[in-house]
């Protein structure tokens, strides 16, 4: 497991742990090392507990909707992360940033609150006014017909009108054979949702909207790694 110095939320090296201050030089880090393994071994005993193996008894057993993901060594770092105070821009953040950036061949990438928000974001980011092509108020974005509605409340935030079209039935995501007709003098930009994990076919959307000179807006929050 990780141990942070939960002054400055700095990653510790093994080398750190044996010294009596963190590189920041603001504590004595001990104190720190001794919480955070009592904390991860109450959360193991908690996970052990909660995963237990119990006896299925037809009619009186539940059986949940779902269950959660993550493992206890996702929800230490939370605790870890909790105990810091910081819970906006710490040292985590950046490193998934730069990891998440590496994975993505991309040079940069920002997290953000939600897949809601890195919708809003996007947008606005599309109507600075150094672009030639920025999104005006009045202009179209296509969407899909079947998503959630946060892929259409940031539409309309920036004044732009949603395009909805109709959907794959096979796939449940945007029909890439309809796009095309959708497209007006005032489209300039396509938003195609990768829905519950299902990839688009992002090679035809991508030609299209290439061919078009128009914008594509991913949104992947359900997607990504599928």
């Amino acid at each position: 497991m990780n141990f942070y110095c939960l002054e400055c939320n700095l990653k510790l090296s093994n080398s750190d742990i044996t010294k009596v201050k963190c590189p920041c030089k603001k504590v004595n880090i001990k104190p720190h090392i001794n919480y955070q393994k009592n904390i991860i071994k109450l959360t193991k005993n908690i996970f052990n507990y909660k995963n237990k193996t119990q006896k299925f008894i037809h009619g009186k057993t539940v059986i949940p909707l779902s269950i959660p993901t993550f493992s206890y060594q996702e929800a230490i770092e939370s605790f870890q992360s909790i105990a810091s105070t910081y819970l906006v821009y710490g040292d985590k953040v950046k490193k998934f940033e730069k990891m998440f950036a590496n994975y993505s061949n991309v040079k940069h990438s920002t997290l953000v609150t939600s897949g809601s928000t890195a919708n809003s974001l996007a947008l606005a980011a599309l109507t600075d006014h150094s672009l030639k092509r920025r999104i005006n108020p009045g202009d179209e974005i296509i969407a899909p017909a079947l998503t959630f509605a946060t892929s259409v409340y940031p539409i309309l935030d920036i004044g732009a009108v949603p395009v909805l079209v109709d959907i794959d039935l096979e796939t449940l995501n945007i029909d890439e054979k309809q796009i095309e007709k959708a497209i007006t003098k005032k489209t300039k930009a396509i938003m195609p949702v990768h829905l519950l994990g299902n990839p688009c076919k992002i090679d035809v959307i991508k030609k299209i909207a290439k061919k078009h000179n128009l914008f594509l807006i991913h949104h992947i929050p359900s997607f990504f790694f599928s």
